[in-house]
C-alpha cells in the first residue's frame, strides 16, 4: 500500500512539473512586447530616424515613447536627452 501511494504521488508532483514547463513555455512564446522591448525598439529607430535626418518622424517617436513607454517604473528619454530632441526638433 505504502510503495502504491508513493508511486501516485511521485506520478502526480511529474505530470505537474511538465504542466508548469509547458504552460510557462507557452506563455512566454506567447507573450507580447514588454514596455522595455517597445522602448529600446523605439529608442533605436529614434536614431535610424534620427540619423536618416527626418525630423518629422523623430517627432512622432519621440511623442509615441512619451506617451506609451512612461510610467512610474520606465523612462522613454533621459531629460538631457529629451531636451537635445526638442532642439534638434525646433520644438523649443
Amino acid at each position: 500500500m505504502r510503495k502504491l501511494f508513493s508511486t501516485v504521488i511521485i506520478t502526480l508532483v511529474v505530470f505537474q512539473a511538465f504542466s508548469q514547463i509547458d504552460s510557462t513555455e507557452r506563455q512566454i512564446l506567447n507573450h507580447d512586447d514588454s514596455k522595455s522591448v517597445i522602448i529600446s525598439k523605439g529608442r533605436s529607430l529614434l536614431l535610424d530616424k534620427f540619423l536618416e535626418n527626418d525630423m518629422d518622424k523623430v517627432k512622432e517617436i519621440k511623442d509615441y515613447l512619451i506617451e506609451r513607454g512612461e510610467d512610474e517604473n520606465y523612462i522613454a528619454l533621459y531629460p538631457a536627452e529629451y531636451w537635445f530632441i526638442l532642439y534638434w526638433t525646433n520644438e523649443y
